[in-house]
Parts: structure tokens; C-alpha cells; sequence
């Protein structure tokens, strides 16, 4: 038998809950001798008789007994795996698998997931902040945050938001440096450098000039945005942040930038999801509570 075709199988099952072909039929929606046809070539594959059949009524054989029950609770089985589908696609629920940049997930993800959980508590989380960008097909992740500029991919992607990438130092290093007018001015201070990001910083005024210069053997040398930040706070020098990270330092004065006249290439935030037709309604409200939570956290200054 074809282990595909539930629709043998149904018409069987109600043909034996009915008590008969006919009243099978009429609560099928279909003619009487379409199911008989149906149940008939569910006998041929299988090569036993599961019904007798009389004019007044259908009886099941010994062989048809115990085949219903096996066949009642394998349609059971598919009724409530579609139920439980369709309850997924309309109420959040379900374990969710988010990875992010540890930066980015610390200062913005973990808000939105913990918000989530209070909405919709059927939600569970499984979030992994990694600066490795994992294999979302492999990994069975449900969304991946990335932030920067997006590369190529087979994965459908929807833009968060955007923020801004500031030179920052402690007020100390600042007073430390002494007067500086101009980038080519802080070409030879010490940087905290990240080597994941290009050695080249390339500034813009808001006159649209543009000035470019590479560091060369900067004295303190990380892996990411994190040990960047604490460096700084340090007092190590100067160095490259997102503004979504050191928002409350600049706040607070443990930061300060370094010539605020000038920026740096805006960078973007985007949700990747693997390519399938259907979203389910978890990923669906935990993509509006990160949009929430990365307004909150977007540059102001």
C-alpha cells in the first residue's frame, strides 16, 4: 500500500464509525460507489478482506478489526500534527533559535527575547550571541541577526534598522591627546584596533569631504566589539563602536567622541530567515519586538 494515501484509510475508518457505504459517502461528501472503489482497492494492496459486506449492513473481518485500530490512530495522528501546524502558524509558540553578534545581542537582542517571553509564554528561547556566523539550515535557526554590511545569500533577509559607527576614547585619553582638528590628526594615536573590521578608517564631513588613512601597528589589537568597548573604558585609546553599544557611556561621559563633525559608513541590522514559503507566528512577533527594541537604543546623539 502506498503509506502516502490517508485517503484510503479515512474512507475506510468511516465506513466502519458510519456503519455503512452510504452514510460513509454523505458525511465524505463523495458518491457511494467512490468509496466503495477506494475501500475495495485498499483490500486489493493489502491482500486481505477487511469488510463484509450485506445488504443491510457492513461487518468488519478479524483481519479488519485490528486494522482499524492501527488505521483510526494514524488518522488521529495526522488530524492533530496539522492542528498543532495550524495553532503554530496563528498563536507564537515553540522553541525560537536566534543567534546574533554578542554586541549586538547583548545590548538589543536579549531585550527583545525577554520582552517576548513576558507576550507570549508558550515562546521558548534558545538564543546563541556568537560573532561566528553560523549555518542557519544546519544549526536550525530560526532568524540571524546581521549586523554591517549584508553579503550574499540564499536566505531571505529583512532590514531592521541602521546605526551609526563613532570614534570614541575615555574623557582621559581625550585630555591626554591634546588639540585635534582634523582625522590625519589621530592617525598616529593609540587605536584599539579590531581585526575582524578593515584597517582602513575612512571618514566623512558633513561638507562631504571624505579622508582615509590605514592604521599602522596600532598597540592594542581584539577580536571583538566587546573587549574593543572595555579598552576603551580603560582608557587603552581610541576605537571604532557601534552607536547602539556605547549609547549609556556617551550618556554618562565615560565616553566621549572624537571630532564629532565628522562620521563614519552607516552600517544596517538585518533579520535573515531561511528560504521558505511560510514564517511562523514565532519569528513573525519576535522580528516586531527587535524593531521595538533597536528604536530604543538607535543613535541619538
Amino acid at each position: 500500500m502506498s503509506l502516502y494515501n490517508l485517503n484510503r484509510l479515512r474512507h475506510f475508518v468511516e465506513v466502519v464509525e458510519s456503519g455503512s457505504f452510504t452514510a460513509a459517502a454523505k458525511k465524505l461528501g463523495l458518491g457511494k460507489a467512490i468509496v466503495s472503489h477506494q475501500v475495495a482497492k485498499l483490500e486489493e494492496e493489502l491482500g486481505a478482506g477487511l469488510l463484509v459486506r450485506t445488504t443491510r449492513s457492513v461487518q468488519m473481518t478479524e483481519a479488519g478489526q485490528r486494522f482499524y485500530e492501527n488505521a483510526a490512530e494514524i488518522l488521529a495522528q495526522a488530524e492533530r500534527a496539522v492542528q498543532e501546524l495550524q495553532q503554530e502558524q496563528e498563536i507564537p509558540s515553540g522553541l525560537l533559535t536566534v543567534t546574533a553578534p554578542e554586541d549586538y545581542g547583548q545590548c538589543v537582542v536579549a531585550r527583545a527575547l525577554m520582552r517576548l517571553r513576558v507576550k507570549y509564554p508558550k515562546i521558548r528561547v534558545n538564543a546563541v550571541f556568537t560573532d561566528e556566523k553560523l549555518d542557519q539550515l544546519k544549526e536550525k535557526i530560526d532568524v540571524s541577526i546581521r549586523v554591517g554590511w549584508l553579503e550574499d545569500s540564499s536566505a531571505i533577509a529583512r532590514k531592521i534598522g541602521s546605526f551609526q559607527q563613532y570614534t570614541v576614547a575615555s574623557p582621559q585619553y581625550v585630555e591626554a591627546m591634546g588639540p585635534i582638528t582634523t582625522p590625519m590628526d589621530l592617525q598616529d594615536k593609540d587605536w584599539i584596533y579590531h581585526c575582524k573590521l578593515p584597517a582602513g578608517i575612512l571618514w566623512q564631513s558633513a561638507e562631504g569631504e571624505e579622508v582615509q588613512f590605514v592604521l599602522q601597528n596600532p598597540p592594542i589589537t581584539v577580536w571583538n566589539t566587546l573587549t574593543s568597548h572595555a579598552c576603551a573604558l580603560g582608557h587603552g585609546g581610541l576605537c571604532l563602536l557601534p552607536s547602539f553599544q556605547i549609547r549609556e557611556d556617551l550618556a554618562s561621559g565615560r565616553l566621549q567622541r572624537v571630532l564629532p563633525g565628522w562620521h563614519h559608513k552607516e552600517g544596517g541590522i538585518y533579520a535573515l530567515f531561511p528560504n521558505s514559503r511560510f514564517r511562523p507566528a514565532k519569528t513573525k512577533v519576535f522580528v516586531e519586538e527587535l524593531i521595538k527594541a533597536h528604536k530604543e537604543v538607535r543613535d541619538v546623539f
